[in-house]
């Protein structure tokens, strides 16, 4: 499949470049954590 990829918006706002850090916890309790550096 192809993919547009991620447009670099959140909540319909357009996130300025930076550095960002995120961390997911799944529902069975799995966490992932990560980061990544959004240029435009």
């Amino acid at each position: 499949t192809t993919s547009n990829g991620w447009d670099g918006t959140f909540n319909g706002k357009r996130l300025s470049s930076d550095d960002y850090w995120f961390k997911v916890i799944l529902q069975d309790g799995r966490t992932f954590m990560g980061h990544f550096s959004l240029k435009r």
